[in-house]
């Protein structure tokens, strides 16, 4: 996890699962190693998911012309 400023949150710990505060929001840093291609994260809460907590990461080497902002659910 990341502070406010960006720094990394210490003692750094792996972790597949956050929990992220009602009203707060969390910035982390995600590590894919070599494993290109379509990456899902979400909510498991099933309101807040439809509600844009849940979307794509695409990883890999973007095409020219493509930014590399995450995009999350739209609706």
């Amino acid at each position: 996890m990341l502070d406010d400023n960006g720094e990394p949150v210490h003692p750094i710990a792996w972790r597949d699962t956050v929990d992220v505060p009602f009203d707060k929001t969390m910035r982390f840093i995600v590590r894919y190693d070599d494993r290109q291609g379509a990456w899902m994260f979400h909510c498991h809460v099933l309101d807040h998911a439809e509600g844009g907590l849940m979307g794509m990461v695409e990883v890999g080497t973007p095409a020219s012309g493509h930014s590399n902002h995450i995009h999350s659910n739209p609706d």
